[in-house]
């Protein structure tokens, strides 16, 4: 389980600076919980743990299902 958590952060952390460095900007879509999980070889509920903590943090606004 703890390699599941250093999974999540380091996908929180990936978007974050991405988000903190322009790169995503207001109002542009990331990749779907798929893509990033077919990137990073993770499952998707490591991606969907990192999602929540970007969304909680105010990085991130998510819409189920866009």
């Amino acid at each position: 389980m703890e390699k599941d958590i250093g999974l999540y952060e380091l996908i929180f952390a990936y978007f974050e600076s991405q988000i903190l460095f322009g790169y995503h900007r207001y109002g542009d879509r990331l990749p779907s919980i798929s893509q990033i999980c077919e990137t990073f070889q993770v499952g998707r509920n490591t991606v969907r743990l990192a999602f929540r903590r970007l969304n909680e943090k105010g990085y991130i606004q998510s819409e189920e299902r866009k």
